[in-house]
């Protein structure tokens, strides 16, 4: 009974947190939040973004798309046993307006589940973290600008066994890259999990 109860605050607490729309999702739709059987887990939502949840517990399913009021963050539980999957519809994916997470990582976007990091002294490298369901980061790379550049327009592609896969290139003037992951937590190398950059790295 209690499981049942909480799973109905849930959906309560979400419901008042976002206005309920009939919106479907975009093309461009990527997982913001994927959590399970009493995992938590911290998404940042933007103002006017479209947002699906779909929540599952105790045996049912609830699913609906709502419009952020505002911007923000928040943490929330899923239910145990249980799922609870939220989707950006938005064209940007996540993104859209700056974000400032307080360190060194380029182009931070509210939603991003790729961080990248232009680390311009010697040995001149792209630094790649994945970020997980729960907001917390993995390294997955440091990708040398040799290895990027030589790797044509292609771009060079990195297995990391049960990390997935890195990809990163950089445009013909040099300065203009991007970088995706594919692999674990819904990783597909588009939308919130790849990210297009500048690095001005010395000659």
């Amino acid at each position: 009974m209690k499981h049942l109860v909480r799973f109905g605050i849930l959906v309560a607490v979400i419901a008042t947190l976002f206005t309920v729309t009939a919106v479907r999702p975009a093309a461009a739709a990527c997982t913001v939040l994927d959590i399970a059987d009493g995992q938590t887990g911290t998404f940042t939502f933007v103002q006017g973004h479209s947002y699906t949840f779909t929540i599952t517990g105790m045996g049912s399913t609830i699913s609906y798309t709502a419009t952020a009021p505002y911007s923000g963050s928040q943490t929330i539980s899923a239910p145990n046993p249980g799922r609870i999957t939220i989707v950006d519809n938005s064209d940007d994916c996540g993104g859209g307006i700056f974000w400032n997470p307080g360190d060194s990582r380029v182009n931070p976007q509210p939603g991003d589940r790729i961080a990248v990091y232009c680390n311009l002294s010697a040995p001149q490298t792209v630094g790649v973290y994945g970020i997980d369901s729960k907001g917390k980061g993995v390294f997955l790379a440091n990708v040398s600008l040799s290895d990027i550049t030589n790797a044509g327009e292609g771009g060079f592609v990195k297995n990391l066994g049960n990390k997935g896969t890195v990809f990163v290139g950089v445009g013909a003037d040099g300065t203009s890259f991007w970088a995706a992951w594919q692999g674990p937590y819904g990783a597909n190398a588009s939308g919130a999990f790849a990210k297009e950059f500048t690095c001005s790295f010395p000659k």
